[in-house]
């Protein structure tokens, strides 16, 4: 009898042992090759960033001035606007970040412009309106010509974070601290008339617009840092 006692003993304390390295083992395995979920973009400070938008009112901003109000701080895009739809910023800008906040409203549609003519869009994704909308005419896109990732977008009602930087002939936009679109001007090669005549809006700079859509957008916080 002790003699099998000692055998089944020895066994589990094998077993034991196995189970051991085996932990071990998987343990060493995660650590060398750890599975780590998307990192969001890291967003450096706000230093050597100047504010575009006071707060209180349109001061530095021309153009559709009647198709925006200020309220509780933010510009915000009316409906039923008066006169031109697009509000511009008085100066040109050539290569920079420009970063802002922005909150949509139900199928809200309105676009970011840049170095003269291009558009980068601002869409409610979810709305039944835009279901049919080709990617890249959906939110982060830049308009017609280069779709952007989605999935970064905040829900209607909620305040998103947007960082659009301009350098050369590059365009990237980060959402929320997620890369969705990241592309080089002068490598897009257009597949038809109206793609080339949106490549041909590219300017070496211009201003900053809100381009008005009919629908309601808050934004706030918007402010530029220039590159070299």
């Amino acid at each position: 009898m002790h003699k099998r006692k000692v055998r089944v003993v020895s066994h589990i304390v094998i077993r034991s042992v196995i189970r051991v390295f085996m932990v071990v083992g998987i343990v060493g395995l995660l650590v060398a090759h750890p599975v780590r979920a998307e990192e969001p973009v890291a967003i450096s400070d706000d230093k050597d960033f100047v504010s575009l938008f006071n707060g209180r009112n349109m001061d530095g901003w021309v153009g559709g001035t009647n198709a925006y109000v200020v309220e509780d701080g933010a510009l915000v895009s009316l409906k039923e606007p008066v006169g031109k739809w697009d509000l511009s910023t008085e100066k040109e800008y050539t290569n920079f970040v420009f970063r802002f906040e922005f909150k949509l409203t139900p199928h809200a549609n309105n676009g970011i412009g840049i170095r003269g003519g291009a558009e980068l869009q601002m869409l409610d994704n979810s709305s039944k309106y835009y279901k049919d909308f080709k990617p890249d005419k959906c939110h982060g896109a830049l308009f017609g010509l280069v779709p952007a990732k989605r999935g970064a977008l905040k829900p209607v009602g909620e305040w998103n974070s947007q960082e659009v930087l301009v350098d050369g002939n590059h365009v990237k936009v980060i959402l929320n601290g997620t890369v969705i679109l990241d592309c080089e001007i002068d490598k897009i090669k257009p597949s038809d008339v109206k793609q080339q005549q949106r490549l041909r809006r590219w300017r070496s700079s211009g201003p900053i617009k809100l381009l008005g859509h009919k629908r309601v957008v808050w934004f706030r916080h918007l402010r530029i840092k220039l590159l070299p």
